[in-house]
């Protein structure tokens, strides 16, 4: 009995020791996360209980009044571009990129110009890896986030669920070395990314909160909120 808990034990330590390296982020030439970190961020603008409507002018231009950061989906340059411009540096912009299989890299490349020029403060973030890896790769210097969601299915053969699995339990990070995770209000708690937060202290978005009690727990738990339908 003892030689088995011994081995037990052994192998559980392995295991916590596999992970930990599996799921660590950027360590070195880290970017200055201070601003992302200073700000609650309004999903899609602040439409401040329906008073205009999602991913417009009025409702960035609301959030940016109300001194809330930004949580936006970059559909397009130009529509980026035109998002930036608007929002002018008064207040950071997190970026989700949901390009398509096909486009991915070109999608990534037509950005560059636009978030080059772009003197606020920004972050990007994908729950594709090959995103984090490309801008790893192409723009270093750029914040890039890491999404969890146990909701993502890319696919339903073997290789694609083989890599879902990885990406919701941040296995990939090591290749994709974020600078912070974004994680759904349900997998806040899961093993991963809390022995990810434990061992590292990386930043921890926390999307979409809805009511207050969620909002007190998030920051409670000294977490970044994106919050909609409510004002902080």
């Amino acid at each position: 009995m003892a030689r088995f808990m011994k081995r037990l034990l052994g192998t559980i330590a392995g295991g916590t020791a596999a992970l930990a390296v599996a799921v660590k982020p950027r360590i070195t030439g880290k970017p200055d996360m201070h601003e992302i970190e200073k700000y609650d961020y309004a999903n899609r603008g602040f439409t401040d209980g329906g008073v205009c409507l999602p991913d417009t002018k009025e409702a960035f231009q609301r959030a940016v009044d109300h001194g809330y950061g930004i949580r936006t989906k970059a559909e397009s340059p130009e529509m980026l571009q035109e998002t930036l411009a608007l929002i002018n540096g008064q207040v950071p912009v997190i970026l989700t990129l949901e390009p398509e299989a096909g486009s991915l890299y070109r999608f990534c490349e037509k950005l560059f110009p636009v978030l080059d020029e772009y003197e606020g403060v920004f972050a990007i973030e994908s729950v594709d890896p090959r995103v984090l890896s490309f801008f790893r790769s192409q723009r270093e210097e750029y914040i890039r986030g890491q999404i969890v969601d146990s909701a993502y299915v890319s696919g339903y053969s073997f290789r694609e669920q083989l890599s879902d699995f990885a990406i919701r339990n941040l296995l990939l990070n090591t290749k994709t070395e974020p600078d912070f995770i974004s994680c759904s209000i349900r997998d806040r708690k899961k093993i991963s990314l809390l022995l990810c937060r434990l061992i590292y202290r990386i930043p921890i978005v926390d999307w979409i909160v809805r009511d207050m009690h969620e909002y007190e727990q998030v920051r409670t738990d000294d977490q970044i909120v994106v919050f909609e339908s409510i004002e902080p």
